[in-house]
């Protein structure tokens, strides 16, 4: 299923954001990025985990 499916009241924006020498901007929800940062992010508590409930 598709996110605005079962989403509809939820707006999906995608943003370039290149990890390698821009800041973190203050309004991303989800994002990827390349691992090397991983600790870096779990140390600032940038990362949370997804309940086993959500879908």
């Amino acid at each position: 299923m598709n996110w605005e499916a079962k989403h509809p009241d939820t707006k999906l924006e995608l943003v370039d954001w290149y990890c390698y020498d821009e800041d973190l901007p203050d309004d991303l929800d989800v994002f990827v990025f390349d691992g090397i940062y991983l600790t870096e992010y779990l140390e600032k508590g940038y990362l949370l985990p997804i309940p086993e409930e959500a879908e």
